[in-house]
């Protein structure tokens, strides 16, 4: 952390207990970089249930022990002490309350944090128009589903504190990302409120790696955007936020499919869509799983055969690249009864629940998200697929 962090919050209510023994001092002492000390209480989402002034005390003490900076919510600021010559101080709130019409900044206070629950487009909104009327000084701190928005509100214009874990055990609050994954992948301190936004919806059995790929892109090519994923949105949630594109995994593609207004022609041969782009005409949707196996596939021998094990969108996309590349393919799926209807609306061969090799199987196509938590998929036998060009579906 400590090349990294510029300031190292310590959360006072999370780590003293009321053990007599507990030593802020030791633990602001240990610290590599300044230290905030935050004493949360259970009324704003953390777990001290003391006094307004019994807080105070705490934040002072810690003040006294070295640290740097306090955070400090409304309803302890009035019983502050005398605090050590050069303490600065963070005036933080959490919650829906509306802001007064003329925010600003209390007096001796350097910032003033406004913490808000971001769960859909219309809070989304309500955000995006409060940090624009907030005077220097206050910032905002989304959390909730669109947490991972974070970046856009806290940078070069718009200075305050972004908040990271230390660990992916230690978050100090639901949803708080990795230090390292807000600097690296998240493009903190690198974009501006008015950056482009996109996203990426759907259920994805592990951590996708799409929006580090995405934000490496843009960074790569100076632009000022930011990929975010979108945890807990249906498709058409996400449709409603101020995105200017999506990317679509399961079991959103069939269903982007019929909510495109304009179809891509190979996304209309799959009957799946899993990209979809603003444009003025409504939603574009392309099928970039078709693009991507068809570029990487080999040319079709003669008589070459092809399995496809899977009934979603990326698995119609397998069968479209393949049958354009000259394969006679067959379809298999976990279950029977889903494989069976894959099969008929794609127009191959059901190949049944396990793979089982046929004279000329030249390629597998694995277009389930199995295996993307590291576990084993038991439709194949490893020594059958010696000699055959496999495509592992989960990256």
């Amino acid at each position: 952390i400590a090349g990294a962090a510029d300031v190292i919050e310590l959360r006072l209510d999370l780590l003293a207990s009321e053990d007599a023994s507990f030593d802020v001092g030791a633990w602001i002492a240990a610290a590599p970089r300044p230290v905030l000390a935050t004493l949360r209480s259970r009324s704003q989402g953390g777990q001290f249930t003391g006094t307004p002034a019994e807080a105070a005390e705490r934040l002072v003490a810690a003040a006294a022990a070295g640290a740097a900076w306090i955070d400090v919510e409304g309803r302890v600021a009035p019983h502050l002490g005398e605090l050590p010559a050069g303490t600065r101080r963070v005036a933080s709130e959490h919650g829906a309350a509306p802001l007064d019409e003329d925010p600003w900044v209390p007096a001796g206070f350097d910032f003033v944090k406004l913490a808000r629950p971001i769960d859909g487009a219309q809070a989304y909104s309500t955000l995006l128009g409060e940090a624009a009327q907030l005077p220097t000084g206050a910032f905002v701190v989304p959390y909730g589903r669109l947490a991972a928005t974070r970046t856009l509100f806290v940078g070069p214009e718009r200075p305050g504190f972004l908040f990271g874990s230390a660990r992916g055990d230690a978050a100090a609050a639901p949803g708080q990302p990795l230090l390292t994954a807000l600097l690296e992948e998240q493009r903190a301190g690198e974009v501006s409120p008015r950056a482009a936004l996109y996203g990426l919806v759907g259920d994805p059995p592990g951590r996708s790696p799409s929006p580090a790929l995405h934000n490496a892109v843009f960074r790569a090519r100076n632009l000022d955007a930011l990929y975010v994923p979108l945890p807990g949105f249906s498709l058409r949630e996400a449709l409603g936020l101020p995105v200017e594109g999506l990317s679509v995994t399961q079991p959103y593609k069939t269903q982007a499919f019929e909510l495109a207004d304009v179809l891509d022609p190979t996304a209309r041969a799959v009957g799946a869509v899993n990209t979809l782009v603003r444009r003025a005409e409504g939603w574009w949707g392309g099928n970039t799983d078709a693009t991507g196996i068809h570029a990487v596939l080999p040319t079709a021998a003669p008589d070459a055969r092809a399995f496809v094990y899977g009934a979603g969108g990326h698995a119609r996309a397998a069968v479209w690249a393949l049958r354009e590349r000259g394969y006679a393919v067959r379809l298999g799926a976990r279950h029977d009864l889903r494989g069976e209807i894959a099969a008929q609306a794609s127009g191959v061969a059901y190949g049944g629940t396990r793979y089982e090799r046929f004279p000329g199987d030249a390629v597998v196509v694995n277009a389930t998200p199995a295996g993307a938590d590291g576990a084993s998929l038991d439709a194949f036998d490893e020594g059958a697929l010696e000699g055959l060009v496999v495509l592992d579906a989960p990256y």
